[in-house]
């Protein structure tokens, strides 16, 4: 199997031409750069480059051979970074369950949206759901958040609930209705 290093010492040397730059894009020395470069080339059985004493230049197996060191290189460099972001909690998926009664108004939109462009790699996704399955799927795991209306008795040791949202609840009636002359609450 190929050594990452080698092929992102080979990467280097080809971006640059030049031993002294690479190395020093490496944070290496130059011989163990050139020592790598020579134990890649043995390893693929040809040669990647040319040299002479003032120059270095790709050869023709070492051009066609780039294109797939560098993608390997670039992917490893992918999944470095996403396992750090899966590590941090910001990679990943996020499955919001909510019910029916629960209004998913503008607030709520431009909360999601915020998320969505503060945690770029996490996939959201929205479940409709009774609200009364909606604490257990959360301890079960089917989703991560839950919204819903707090209905009484409804409140578990082994999921924690926040209060986010007041709901302002108005009647509305007609001036002519004969209700609309009763004295109540206003």
């Amino acid at each position: 199997m190929l050594d990452l290093r080698r092929l992102r010492y080979f990467v280097a040397l080809a971006d640059e031409l030049h031993f002294g730059r690479a190395a020093q894009r490496l944070h290496v020395a130059q011989p163990p750069l050139t020592r790598q470069i020579g134990l890649l080339e043995a390893e693929l059985e040809f040669p990647l480059f040319q040299r002479t004493s003032r120059t270095v230049q790709l050869t023709t197996a070492g051009a066609r051979f780039l294109p797939f060191a560098r993608a390997i290189v670039d992917d490893c460099v992918r999944a470095e970074d996403y396992a750090r972001k899966l590590a941090q909690g910001t990679a990943g998926s996020v499955t919001i369950g909510y019910s029916a009664s629960v209004s998913l108004d503008a607030g709520f939109g431009a909360a999601l949206r915020s998320a969505a462009l503060q945690f770029p790699d996490i996939g959201w996704s929205l479940v409709e759901m009774p609200s009364g399955i909606l604490n257990e799927s959360v301890r079960g795991g089917q989703v991560d958040i839950g919204i819903s209306r707090l209905a009484p008795g409804t409140e578990r040791a082994d999921v924690r609930i926040e209060r986010h949202l007041t709901e302002h609840v108005v009647a509305a009636l007609a001036l002519d209705d004969p209700l609309s002359t009763h004295e109540g609450k206003r």
